[in-house]
């Protein structure tokens, strides 16, 4: 039997050896233990900011507004509970990241899902029309996608831009897997969009692509409206980031390319050869473009949470039942690439093996 977890999101890769010895001189230094900065980057790490988001799309920085949190979690949940208002309606895939839903619900708004295509994931514009589409405040966009992998494109992201412009709707671009793309695909910006950014937001997270999940740091860049609202509300929770992990992120936004480059590789090496696994034992599943994870159809008779029991029970692989990212999900379940490529080939023959796929 394989035993071990391949259900949750948090990186297995370890960092640059380069950037911890950073991270160590940064922590040496006295003023970092007492050093407040109130939400705000320090003026170094928003000049590196800068110079990385001029690399995704270089435009004039005035004309966006930029922010800093405590990871991509933090954000979410602050744009829900500074943007929206009771009997507010969020528009979420049918197929999310649970913690959309969660934060729409805090803040009392009803959410409403919109339908991805079979196949390929992506959001379909023109079935977003709903018959409450004058409540409808907000949209979430996750690209890489997750759990499945889809990278949305360009002109796909335009569209939806422009039909949330159009009914002055905010659109929140979560790209926290922006680096982490196989076969040449990439993922557009928000900030790529003409230079009118009224009603976007797009979150940055260096959690995953740097594989410093524990840092705990994001950036948000669009509207420089909404980024004053989201600011004001975090100002209320948050003191800032520890100034050492300012200077670490600083320095690894420098050599962003090469560090960002090794662990995407390491991932692109884990998805060929798991794909290759499952590919040998005839299962079905979506090859992801982006992210970390793949998406593979349950058993025929059977619904997501009484297969990933199953499957515990018998070979020790705890997966995500499918349901947990929405009701569409239930005939799917995902799988985490956060174990080394031995160990995922096993877990491959494992789930082939089964005996609960016929």
């Amino acid at each position: 039997h394989f035993w071990g977890p391949l259900y949750h999101g948090v990186p297995d890769i370890p960092p640059s050896q380069r950037l911890i010895k950073k991270l160590e001189v940064f922590c040496s230094k006295e003023n970092s233990h007492n050093h407040l900065t109130f939400i705000r980057p320090t003026k170094t790490l928003e000049m590196s900011i800068g110079s990385y988001l001029d690399t995704i799309c270089p435009v004039p920085k005035k004309t966006y507004g930029t922010m800093m949190s405590a990871g991509s979690k933090e954000v979410i949940f602050h744009i829900s509970l500074s943007l929206l208002n009771p009997d507010d309606v969020v528009l979420i895939p049918e197929i999310a990241y649970p913690y959309y839903r969660s934060a729409a619900e805090l803040a009392g708004a009803e959410v409403i899902t919109y339908p991805l295509e079979p196949h390929s994931f992506l959001p379909i514009p023109e079935e977003l029309e709903t018959t409450v589409l004058q409540r409808v405040k907000l949209m979430w966009l996750n690209n890489p996608h997750n759990p499945t992998g889809t990278v949305v494109p360009n002109y796909r992201l335009n569209e939806l831009i422009n039909w949330c412009q159009t009914h002055d709707i905010v659109l929140c671009h979560d790209v926290v897997y922006r680096s982490i793309v196989f076969n040449n695909h990439r993922v557009p910006s928000v900030l790529g969009h003409d230079g009118n950014y009224t009603n976007l937001l797009e979150i940055h997270s260096f959690s995953k692509i740097l594989s410093v999940a524990g840092w705990r740091v994001a950036i948000t860049v669009g509207d420089p409206q909404l980024i004053q609202i989201v600011r004001q509300s975090l100002f209320l929770s948050s003191n800032g980031l520890f100034l050492a992990i300012q200077n670490a992120i600083r320095y690894a936004l420098i050599h962003f390319d090469e560090f960002s480059s090794q662990i995407t590789r390491q991932y692109a090496g884990r998805v060929k050869a798991f794909a290759t696994a499952l590919d040998e034992k005839g299962l079905a599943y979506c090859r992801p473009q982006g992210a970390y994870y793949f998406w593979i159809t349950v058993p025929e008779n059977m619904e997501d949470i009484e297969f990933v029991k199953h499957l515990l029970i018998r070979t020790g692989i705890l997966v995500f039942p499918g349901s947990a990212f929405g009701y569409a999900g239930r005939h799917f379940f995902r799988v985490s690439l956060v174990k080394p490529e031995s160990v995922l080939i096993k877990a491959a023959n494992s789930l082939a093996e089964c005996g609960l796929f016929k």
